[in-house]
């Protein structure tokens, strides 16, 4: 990869009267036109910078951590404790094989419910729900999202809620692998 000193080529201009030097890291140009010279050295500072510029992109790439290449989402969906199942085996179908559960308590528009016990009424705020988190390729975050919404649909209120976030890193523990061969 070439540095930063080769990439970069330092000129200066020289006014002698009517002739005037390039000088160059490497080698001496004689103009006979100043104007000319000042033109000259304008353009090629700027295709220095533009050299350097992309010598200096190209090296980041190469260097860059996998969240600057390989984009990834994680999918938040709350979904019927029920519906896991489907949910679980839709995903399957299309190569998505991992996913954590946790079960959570919570309301949105339902807000919650009343249930009769020995006799006694209990108003119930808070209901039993599933969060499902998958961490997915930007490649393959469409489909989940519509295998996710179609597998966890009832048509009822409180069929759920699904959150997509940007996941800058994922790496594997066992293995060091980072971004995405860990998913």
């Amino acid at each position: 990869m070439h540095s930063s000193k080769t990439a970069r080529t330092i000129l200066r201009m020289e006014s002698k009267g009517a002739r005037s030097q390039v000088v160059t890291g490497f080698k001496r140009i004689r103009c006979g036109n100043a104007d000319f010279c000042r033109t000259f050295i304008v353009q090629i500072v700027l295709a220095g910078l533009a050299i350097y510029r992309l010598i200096k992109t190209i090296d980041i790439l190469c260097n860059a951590p996998s969240f600057l290449i390989f984009n990834m989402k994680l999918i938040t969906a709350i979904i019927k404790p029920f519906k896991l199942d489907e949910v679980h085996e839709s995903l399957s179908h299309i190569g998505i094989n991992s996913m954590t559960i946790y079960d959570v308590r919570g309301f949105g528009r339902q807000k919650g419910h009343t249930e009769l016990y020995r006799g006694a009424e209990y108003v119930i705020d808070f209901l039993l729900k599933l969060k499902i988190e998958v961490a997915v390729d930007d490649t393959k975050l469409e489909e989940a999202l519509h295998v996710i919404s179609k597998a966890a649909f009832t048509g009822k209120i409180g069929d759920g809620k699904i959150f997509v976030s940007s996941l800058n890193e994922a790496i594997r523990i066992r293995t060091g692998e980072s971004g995405r061969p860990a998913l």
